[in-house]
């Protein structure tokens, strides 16, 4: 390698180096090719036979409908953080399992946790949501609601966290309440994880729901997708 070729090259990595530490979202940008390639990766292998459709619910709490995301799941409230993991909603078992709220968790709550399985050779569950680390993401691709039977809940998607649970000292993104001055950590460690970021920061008086799927089948790495509710017209509606 000749003397320029090895200039040429030592000003590119330098560049990149110095475009790292100028642009803390490139980090973020980084994490979000390797999720999406190893999503790609799984997608490839095996095959996946669809379950039969649940009859009842006896322990449903409200149906997430994401329509922009072709997305319609039934969500349970249990009594521990197991069960559901792989259950359908009316007890047959199904390694899909179904979205459940936290064990403990409240309709008050200023945070409340909803887990759910990442699918990853089929469009169920929580898979639909990794969509929402594309390069291009609309406005309109960021509003959920969910129906609980009494009203409807609107939300805005604020942002894509990845978190590994292997690490020490890792945000506790799961708690029901963050006290004003606990706030700024918050969204501080929101930014730090953020791999899709569409948020403003989070405030005194906002309510928030976490959502929490595996990244990849056996690791300690959690995808998180975390929206706030929006204010509008309650509709009164029958599931």
């Amino acid at each position: 390698m000749n003397k320029g070729a090895i200039l040429k090259l030592g000003s590119g990595i330098l560049a990149a180096v110095c475009l790292c530490r100028l642009f803390p979202y490139g980090k973020a940008e980084i994490r979000q090719m390797k999720i999406k390639r190893e999503l790609r990766e799984l997608q490839t292998e095996g095959s996946w036979q669809k379950d039969q459709e649940p009859t009842g619910c006896p322990e449903l709490a409200g149906i997430l409908e994401y329509e922009r995301l072709h997305m319609r799941e039934e969500i349970v409230r249990g009594t521990d953080d197991q069960y559901y993991l792989d259950h359908l909603c009316d007890g047959t078992y199904s390694e899909k399992g179904t979205l459940f709220f936290a064990a403990g968790s409240r309709k008050e709550d200023m945070n409340r946790v909803l887990f759910g399985h990442h699918v990853y050779l089929e469009n169920s569950r929580m898979t639909p949501l990794f969509s929402l680390l594309e390069e291009t993401v609309e406005e309109a691709d960021l509003h959920f609601v969910i129906n609980d039977g009494e009203g409807v809940t609107y939300y805005r998607m604020l942002a894509v966290l990845e978190v590994d649970y292997s690490q020490e000292n890792v945000f506790n993104y799961l708690k029901s309440e963050y006290s004003d001055g606990e706030l700024a950590e918050y969204n501080r460690h929101l930014k730090e994880d953020c791999v899709s970021c569409f948020f403003r920061e989070v405030k005194e008086g906002d309510r928030l729901l976490t959502m929490m799927t595996c990244r990849d089948e056996e690791g300690p790495v959690r995808i998180l997708f975390i929206a706030a509710e929006e204010k509008k017209d309650i509709l009164n509606e029958d599931i």
